[in-house]
């Protein structure tokens, strides 16, 4: 009779409070995460598809603007190359004359065409904008097929053409330690890019470096003119504390000077066309400073600049 009770009782606690959903949930499981947020950090399945992109709070993101410089839309260099078989190429001398054709003063030497000449640039320079520098866990597999954790770097960006005609983007990203004085470049790690889309945000695509190579129309033609990718390293020395991102590609700006005649190096008759010649690229110099330790690596702890330094800088190099 009591155990009759006792069960009358149990299914009419039921009725009143009614039955769970899912068993598994009621009897131990753990519930489903309460927003989307969380299921992207415990690596749970987020689906993937068209839809609304994630807006981003004001301040989340750094926005570097175009820079050119007037010196940078034109140069004045001597054509080595024809200066080293007629150094006196198309010099002559001249005089002044008066209105009867007498000379009045003495002759002059006009300078060789080949030298001081004007070079002129027809110079672009796109938008950047980045969140900050993040970390994320990844599986990926060694040389020899086995799955290794590793610690990837990764940081979002994305282009911005504020011109008015197409300009080619080529990105190429250098992270440099300079407490260990080494260069890493970026790594193209596709088990990476759906996990970091995961967490960003799962309706935007995010394009690796190479995929990022590509023709950018002006913004004003639409949306297309707004590209987003994603940059990612690996294998980076957990000392590192003071770092610099070394973005090239960002604008077509560069600087050149050739050897004076002469010294080592420098052109000679026969050489090659640009022999001796240096050419230097204008590139986005981002300074970053990580005060933290070798045993607990944190995101959080990434500072955008460096004290004592500025934020960032555009450098030839």
């Amino acid at each position: 009779m009591r155990v009759a009770k006792f069960c009358w009782l149990s299914v009419a606690l039921l009725m009143v409070v009614g039955l769970p959903s899912s068993p598994l949930t009621a009897w131990g499981q753990a519930r489903p995460p309460l927003n989307a947020q969380v299921a992207i950090d415990n690596n749970q399945p987020v689906k993937l598809g068209p839809g609304p992109f994630r807006k981003l709070a004001p301040g989340v993101e750094q926005v570097i603007m175009p820079q050119i410089e007037g010196t940078e839309r034109f140069s004045r260099h001597d054509i080595v190359e024809i200066l080293t078989a007629d150094p006196n190429f198309a010099e002559r001398e001249y005089r002044l004359k008066d209105k009867d054709g007498n000379p009045k003063e003495p002759a002059r030497k006009a300078e060789s065409p080949a030298k001081n000449v004007r070079f002129q640039h027809d110079v672009w320079c796109l938008q950047f904008a980045f969140k900050p520098l993040r970390f994320r866990e990844i599986d990926e597999p060694d040389s020899l097929g086995r799955m290794v954790r590793k610690q990837i770097w990764y940081m979002v960006y994305h282009v911005t053409n504020t011109g008015d005609k197409p300009v080619l983007f080529t990105p190429q990203f250098q992270l440099y330690s300079l407490r260990t004085k080494k260069i890493y470049p970026d790594r193209i790690i596709p088990v990476a890019i759906p996990e970091i889309r995961k967490r960003e945000d799962p309706n935007r695509p995010l394009l690796n470096t190479v995929e990022m190579t590509r023709e950018i129309p002006p913004a004003a033609l639409g949306p297309d003119g707004d590209v987003w990718g994603v940059v990612t390293w690996e294998d980076i020395d957990p000392t590192t504390d003071k770092f610099s991102i070394v973005i090239r590609g960002l604008t077509n700006a560069y600087v050149w000077e050739d050897k004076p005649a002469g010294e080592p190096g420098a052109y000679t008759a026969g050489a090659p066309y640009g022999t001796g010649r240096t050419i230097k690229y204008k590139a986005l110099e981002l300074n970053f400073w990580r005060p933290s330790d070798v045993y607990h690596e944190h995101e959080d702890e990434i500072k955008f600049g460096t004290p004592g330094d500025v934020d960032y800088r555009w450098v030839f190099r």
